[in-house]
């Protein structure tokens, strides 16, 4: 994609929902969306998206990213400072259910 001249920036949208068509089931997906636009609308696209961004199984949700530089969204992930609060619970969460075995074997 070419960005125009005043589009500095990189947006990508991802968002994870029932598809707008008829689906079995009515399963969730991933969709994608890559823009070219200003540092400043992205930011405010971002900020408009927070409240949703809750990367949940279960419900719907949309994250927007912001990036600069060429070709910085061609690998479509969420950046790490929302991904980090699900590391740690997952760490915590395996450091206690291997506690709990160690527990259970020396009594």
């Amino acid at each position: 994609m070419q960005c125009l001249q005043d589009e500095d920036t990189c947006l990508t949208n991802i968002s994870y929902t029932v598809p707008p068509y008829w689906e079995p089931f009515g399963d969730r997906k991933h969709f994608l969306w890559k823009s070219c636009t200003t540092a400043a609308a992205c930011e405010a696209e971002r900020k408009r998206a927070g409240s949703e961004c809750m990367r949940e199984w279960y419900m719907d949700w949309r994250c927007v990213e912001c990036c600069q530089g060429e070709l910085c969204n061609y690998y479509a992930t969420l950046e790490s400072s929302i991904l980090l609060p699900n590391f740690w619970i997952s760490a915590f969460t395996t450091l206690f259910v291997l506690y709990n075995i160690m527990l259970n074997k020396c009594t």
